[in-house]
């Protein structure tokens, strides 16, 4: 059997499929080549255009199965050595979520530094000890998007699957699969898959939510994510978000967030929604009627 150099990460079309086949053969062993085949992007030298079509393809349904016994041994070892949430996902054939939440029962856990689907490495984020949860610059704690905001994030999104900084009520409207309260702590929580996302608005949460959707965003752990916020294009947190935004909406008037009542606010300033994602035509078809895009 080949022994390969996890510090060479190209790898060409002979090597690649040498090791995809060795994947095959060896079982319990098959997790290092495993490791060495994300970081080496085999699919991308085999043709494949993401990961999780290499994994499909390659390997099928009786593939990379796991006993549930044996599943967060082997998705805490695949983290350790810096592969993303969405990349296990896709070797283990478990939802994102699931290895999210493996690795959120982890104590200790240390991350080498994050290889994303697309290359690149990111350092991992760390739990923040802030108590996440939706807040408004008036000061009040409840505030809820209006509805024809949310149903233009799920058209874009097809669905959403999680709410980080939420409520029970908020997601009446929201319908995302997996919402995370103010008691939840959405900062300590796992995120993984569609994002809907209207934070926090106050120092530090607001800086704290945006820089771990980022990072989310880009080791590939969360593939698109619509974000609502006031329009802070001069903060630091508002310019983390507009880098890795691939288009941006700015409503033609302000948004009036809802109370739990159901009254409107009388908001203070104008906001801005940030799409993170790979169909950016898509936002804009769906938002331009609510102001201009970019």
């Amino acid at each position: 059997m080949m022994i390969y150099d996890v510090d060479e990460l190209a790898m060409g079309v002979s090597e690649a499929r040498e090791l995809t086949a060795s994947i095959r053969q060896v079982g319990e062993s098959m997790w290092e080549l495993v490791q060495t085949a994300y970081r080496g992007r085999a699919w991308a030298a085999l043709g494949y255009e993401s990961w999780d079509a290499y994994c499909s393809t390659e390997f099928a349904a009786t593939r990379l199965a796991l006993p549930r016994e044996d599943r967060q041994e082997v998705v805490q070892s695949l983290r350790e050595t810096g592969m993303s949430t969405r990349a296990i996902a896709a070797a283990t054939g478990v939802s994102a979520m699931t290895v999210s939440t493996d690795l959120a029962s982890v104590k200790n856990l240390t991350v080498a530094p994050i290889v994303g689907v697309n290359g690149k490495t990111y350092q991992p984020t760390q739990p923040a000890p802030a108590v996440a949860h939706v807040s408004h610059n008036s000061g009040v704690n409840e505030w809820y998007t209006p509805a024809p905001y949310i149903e233009a994030a799920r058209n874009v999104l097809d669905g959403i699957d999680l709410d980080p900084a939420s409520s029970a009520l908020a997601n009446e409207t929201v319908k995302a699969t997996t919402f995370y309260t103010e008691q939840d702590d959405g900062l300590t929580q796992p995120w993984a898959g569609t994002v809907w996302m209207n934070p926090p608005y106050a120092q530090p949460l607001i800086s704290e939510f945006v820089a771990k959707l980022v990072v989310s965003y880009q080791t590939g752990d969360v593939p698109a994510a619509i974000v609502l916020v006031n329009n802070g294009t001069e903060t630091r947190w508002g310019q983390n978000l507009l880098l890795a935004a691939s288009a941006v909406c700015f409503p033609a008037s302000r948004v009036r967030f809802i109370d739990p009542d159901g009254k409107p606010s009388a908001p203070l300033q104008g906001q801005m929604i940030c799409y993170l994602g790979n169909e950016p035509g898509r936002f804009v078809a769906e938002f331009g009627q609510s102001g201009a895009c970019l």
